[in-house]
């Protein structure tokens, strides 16, 4: 595919192997990388957006998997510059089960926050029911990446929040001892307060909330 050669090209040009290898350190070591900044890495994202945009949806997808596929950890970030450009008309059904492969291969905070609290909310959005069935199937799930979606969808919701939805997934994963899972909980708790504070107040009581998860949901309600 032109655009994949393209890309890896340009960073082949920007790698920097000394600031790889702190990227990599920074990640725990569960990835390799090129060591290109974000500024560096997104100039070539825009320099190559024309060609993009007018690819059909079926070839974007076909970019992004192929780039998820890449060991460096940029292109991974390329393939997620890609779909937050998605409209809401681009998205399918059937991309439910595509992006549940995107959070579950090659897994971490980076890739996964943006892609739940973008794309799984767009699909949410449109696929409601759909994605409902979805929800369900990922909280019964072993993987912490799954079940932290569940609550992300939600995050930039605001009043449209489904208050009934994010108190079940509360309820369903606040007992798993899980640092990604008590982040999310207390991080969507954190956010709809700006919006709904003495629900989240309320909430944090009655799921009788603990640890980081109370600490994040009332982190600018106790000033």
């Amino acid at each position: 595919m032109k655009q994949l050669t393209e890309i890896e090209i340009q960073f082949s040009a920007l790698s920097n192997p000394e600031r790889a290898l702190a990227m990599h350190q920074y990640m725990k070591c569960r990835f390799l990388f090129l060591g290109i900044p974000a500024p560096a890495r997104k100039l070539v994202f825009n320099a190559l957006l024309p060609q993009i945009k007018n690819l059909e949806i079926a070839q974007k997808w076909d970019l992004i998997e192929l780039l998820w596929t890449k060991p460096e950890r940029e292109f991974q970030y390329f393939a997620v510059e890609i779909i937050l450009r998605f409209k809401n008309n681009d998205w399918k059904l059937e991309d439910i089960n595509r992006v549940e492969k995107l959070i579950t291969t090659k897994s971490w905070w980076d890739s996964i926050d943006l892609i739940a609290s973008y794309s799984c909310s767009a699909l949410a959005k449109k696929f409601p029911l759909e994605f409902e069935e979805t929800v369900l199937k990922w909280t019964e799930s072993d993987n912490i990446w799954l079940q932290r979606s569940t609550l992300l969808y939600q995050l930039k919701w605001k009043k449209e929040t489904n208050q009934k939805v994010l108190s079940r997934q509360i309820e369903k994963l606040k007992e798993i001892n899980e640092f990604f899972i008590q982040k999310a909980i207390g991080w969507c708790l954190r956010e709809y307060a700006k919006t709904n504070p003495s629900w989240v107040l309320q909430e944090v009581e009655k799921k009788q909330l603990k640890g980081l998860a109370k600490r994040e949901a009332l982190k600018h309600l106790s000033n």
